[in-house]
């Protein structure tokens, strides 16, 4: 299988004509997660990004895995002064960096009920993090088993 990374409209359109998995990215104009790459790690950028991509991939959109990389990832049972201290450095609110597929923030729980959300929402089939975050990302891992 063809995995192609995407973030702008024209990689999306190559991954949707070529590819037989699609990562979902920010636009990382700069190579690395900066304040631009951040405003398009939001929620409304990916639904944009998968729309674009349901478009041009046309009839074959349902036979395309998507993928998602988690940049961040802070296993913690403090949510809320992790998301409000990630808000800040992003520019961005709280409730934004909750619904962010690219920060995963919160406890094992909460997590695993983002992922589901992003499975149902844009129909992603796997995520992958940072090696860093492969330890503490296991008890996540095990509240997704069986789902």
């Amino acid at each position: 299988p063809v995995l192609i990374g995407a973030g702008g409209k024209r990689m999306l359109g190559i991954a949707a004509r070529e590819a037989d998995i699609v990562g979902i990215n920010p636009t990382m104009s700069a190579g690395a997660i900066t304040l631009e790459a951040a405003h398009d790690s939001t929620a409304s950028a990916v639904d944009a990004k998968v729309e674009r991509l349901r478009r041009t991939a046309g009839d074959r959109f349902d036979d395309i895995e998507l993928s998602i990389f988690s940049y961040a990832v802070v296993v913690t049972d403090d949510r809320r002064s992790v998301g409000e201290y990630v808000a800040g450095r992003f520019a961005a609110t709280p409730a934004d960096i909750d619904a962010m597929p690219y920060v995963l923030v919160g406890s094992p729980g909460q997590i695993a009920d983002d992922l589901r959300s992003y499975r149902d929402r844009w129909g992603t089939s796997y995520f992958t993090v940072m090696a860093d975050a492969m330890e503490p990302f296991a008890p996540v891992v095990a509240e997704l088993a069986d789902t």
